[in-house]
């Protein structure tokens, strides 16, 4: 993971402030120390809605390094907005799920995501309000800065899925055995966080894609960032927190505003569409419309190279109607396990004749 490089300068004795070196106005602020534990050393992003994302070091643990997830308040309020509080509560309502989401993960033995590590709620001296001061600049505010809450999680060291895949040679029969165990341990995920019924919520991660996914030098891969999961409770008729994805890899039915529900096959439509962009060629934004959505997945660009049963399944699962994609978890992991066998039995016989 790239830092932004934004330069870090101390605004005063417990607040740093993280510019931008080409616009000097562009700039987000942060506490220097968060419970007398967690050191901000670096901004990595301040792209994720109205969240911004810091690597810190944890002192009461050999100075280890850990990810925190924060709001960013200067993109939340608007001066020309009334609902700037309604928003930043809305994105702690979401910053709290995503950390309840993890440690259900990780009390499960779930493979394949970060650790949960820790979620504060405290005073943060690195408010930005309105007026541009550092701290509480506006009364109606000062319940926000007083509980001011971070997410702390394990820091993840690699690179992402798709900076590794430009660097890949697409039509190798080992990149394709690869991108389907990558796709395995999504579905493990999904698996967990799919179940649910009538008297149990369920959720969707809609926001698959390679950016979301860590390839880590010793070979694992590691699936971030849930903070865009929406929710299903038993009962309701819509979904909470629908709607969020990236271009070209969310479901037609996300970005459907007239449809209020979604469930588990939104996932399964994202990940359909994330194993056919990591084999091809091309870029993926030839193929989106101005809703953001895949106009059609082209089988044709990786026919040439890609096998059969490789393609048969990015097919099922990116069908536009949910109805026609496979169910559930369970059926893409199966017919992936069968296409691997295919696979690895084709891959076997090449290294016997290169010996030979």
């Amino acid at each position: 993971m790239k830092l932004l490089g934004y330069i870090k300068k101390e605004v005063t004795t417990n607040v740093y402030r993280f510019i931008d070196p080409s616009n000097p106005e562009r700039f987000v602020l942060s506490p220097k120390v968060v419970k007398d534990r967690y050191e901000i050393t670096d901004l990595l992003s301040n792209a994720s809605g109205f969240g911004l994302v810091f690597i810190a070091k944890d002192t009461k643990l050999l100075n280890k390094k850990v990810l925190v997830k924060a709001i960013n308040y200067k993109k939340a309020f608007n001066k020309n907005s009334l609902d700037a509080k309604e928003k930043i509560l809305l994105r702690r309502k979401n910053l709290k799920l995503e950390s309840q989401i993890l440690l259900k993960l990780n009390n499960l033995n779930v493979a394949s995501v970060p650790l949960f590590i820790d979620y504060i709620e405290g005073y943060s001296p690195a408010i930005q309000w309105p007026d541009g001061n550092v701290g509480v600049g506006a009364p109606a505010f000062n319940e926000l800065a007083m509980n001011e809450p971070y997410f702390f999680l394990q820091y993840i060291k690699g690179q992402t899925l798709s900076e590794k895949a430009k660097n890949t040679d697409k039509d190798s029969l080992s990149w394709q055995i690869e991108v389907l165990r990558v796709a395995q341990r999504i579905l493990n995920i999904f698996d967990v966080i799919h179940s649910g019924d009538e008297k149990v919520e369920s959720y969707i991660y809609q926001d698959l894609k390679p950016d979301n996914i860590i390839a880590s030098p010793n070979g694992t891969y590691t699936l971030i960032d849930f903070g865009g999961v929406a929710l299903n409770m038993p009962g309701k008729n819509s979904t909470y927190n629908k709607g969020i994805g990236s271009p070209g890899y969310m479901a037609p039915e996300i970005a459907d505003p007239a449809i209020m529900k979604i469930d588990r096959r939104a996932d399964i439509y994202s990940l359909g569409v994330l194993i056919w962009s990591l084999l091809m060629k091309e870029e993926l934004i030839n193929y989106i419309d101005e809703k953001g959505i895949i106009k059609k997945v082209d089988l044709s660009s990786i026919e040439d190279y890609a096998y059969e049963p490789v393609c048969r399944i990015i097919e099922k699962a990116v069908q536009k109607d949910p109805n026609e994609r496979y169910k559930d978890s369970h059926q893409m992991y199966g017919k992936i396990s069968d296409a691997l066998k295919k696979l690895n039995k084709v891959n076997s016989c090449f290294r016997e004749e290169e010996i030979v």
